[in-house]
């Protein structure tokens, strides 16, 4: 290959940038290399490279005349044009902005989100947990309510218990009042024997004992069913009389004595036996009297020992009165 043409290979004025960066023959082997550089020694080669450099600096000059004689209609066109790229950079602008502010609105967003999926997490729990707080309010209500009803029951129960105790008590009650009754008509009959039968055992043992053939103390019953009968208080006055004359106390004794012989009385439609009529300061008269304890033999009587008693019916004196002198 000529030296021209190797020049023209390497420093073609026509080719663009991009073939020129093809064909640099810094990319090419290494034999190319040494050539390029062999040629650059020469100094014709250098004189041409000088003249092609002068050709393309001159192209480009004109070039940049042909672009200056632009008719005024495409730098119009050119000015609208910048104009809407203005406006185009002035809405990218505004957009960016907005895209910031979204940005923004969606990080703050996210945040919230974030915030209200906590929210929502703390809610869930508390519902489970008030969940599980019903539950066992509701299991209580049951139980509280299995308990009211059978309250309700027991209740019921204790009603009817109650009723069926009213109406005892109402029956009771009227049983009560008849035997109430009874009891004030046994009391009024037998009160005054039941408190001389209390008074009876309230005497010594040596008395109780020796009158045990004559009285019954078993029960006041047999106590009265004994004493009224004619020969045990006639045996009754007996044993008061051999007391009172050795210096005894009698009264508690005479005073059962006059019971049971008005009540022995009481047995007929009147009365068969009396007390003696004796009266202190009388004079001692053997057919009515006989004396006791550390007594005269005659005089007034001063002392009632112990009242005798005589039949009414034929006027006999059963027993003498007891005095003293």
């Amino acid at each position: 290959m000529e030296k021209n043409d190797k020049i023209e290979k390497y420093l073609n004025l026509e080719i663009d940038n991009s073939e020129l960066k093809e064909n640099n023959p810094v990319n090419q082997d290494e034999q190319d290399m040494k050539n390029f550089i062999h040629y650059l020694e020469d100094e014709e080669v250098l004189k041409i490279m000088w003249e092609k450099c002068k050709n393309w600096f001159q192209e480009e000059d004109s070039s940049k005349s042909r672009e200056l004689k632009m008719s005024k209609k495409e730098v119009e066109d050119l000015r609208k044009k910048n104009r809407a790229l203005e406006i185009e950079n002035q809405r990218i602008y505004q957009l960016k902005n907005k895209i910031d502010k979204l940005e923004n609105d969606y990080k703050y967003l996210q945040r919230l989100n974030s915030d209200n999926e906590r929210t929502i997490a703390n809610l869930k729990n508390q519902q489970n947990a008030d969940l599980t707080k019903i539950t066992e309010q509701n299991r209580e209500i049951r139980n509280l309510e299995n308990e009211k009803a059978q309250f309700i029951r027991v209740i019921e129960q204790n009603r009817q218990e109650m009723q069926n105790l009213k109406d005892k008590l109402s029956s009771l009650s009227s049983e009560y009042e008849v035997l109430k009754k009874t009891n004030d008509s046994y009391e009024k009959q037998f009160k005054t024997p039941i408190a001389l039968y209390e008074k009876y055992l309230r005497l010594s043992e040596n008395t109780k004992s020796s009158i045990k053939n004559i009285l019954n103390q078993e029960s006041v019953e047999k106590f009265i069913f004994t004493g009224v009968q004619e020969d045990n208080f006639i045996s009754l006055w007996e044993y008061m009389r051999n007391q009172t004359i050795n210096g005894n106390d009698i009264q508690e004794l005479f005073s059962i004595f006059s019971y049971f012989l008005n009540a022995f009385n009481a047995n007929y439609e009147s009365p068969i036996y009396a007390l003696n009529q004796t009266h202190i300061g009388e004079e001692f008269d053997n057919d009515y009297h006989i004396t006791g304890y550390k007594s005269s033999v005659a005089g007034t009587i001063k002392k009632i020992d112990l009242l005798g008693f005589y039949n009414l019916r034929t006027g006999k004196i059963i027993k003498k009165t007891v005095v003293k002198i």
